[in-house]
């Protein structure tokens, strides 16, 4: 079946969680260090951040195409304030 125009439901299923770089890339896993909190993972060198949800592909009348949602777990930046560029 093809969907020319398909729909998603996407769905939180994780908070924000904050991962070792190193030791994720020596292990070839994630290695999840908690839930991410701005103070103890300010070391954006050493932490990175990710999340994960659930997916429902709909059709066109918004009726799930699959009974069993896909996991998708995607690496995200924390919400930072934007930098005022301008004339000083």
């Amino acid at each position: 079946m093809l969907i020319k125009s398909p729909r998603m439901l996407v769905v939180e299923r994780s908070p924000l969680f904050a991962f070792d770089r190193k030791i994720s890339r020596s292990s070839e896993k994630l290695d999840i260090v908690g839930v991410f909190d701005k103070q103890v993972h300010k070391d954006r060198e050493k932490y990175g951040t990710g999340q994960s949800y659930e997916v429902l592909l709909l059709d066109a009348h918004n009726n799930p195409v699959h009974e069993v949602p896909l996991n998708s777990s995607a690496k995200v930046q924390p919400k930072q304030p934007l930098a005022y560029i301008g004339n000083n």
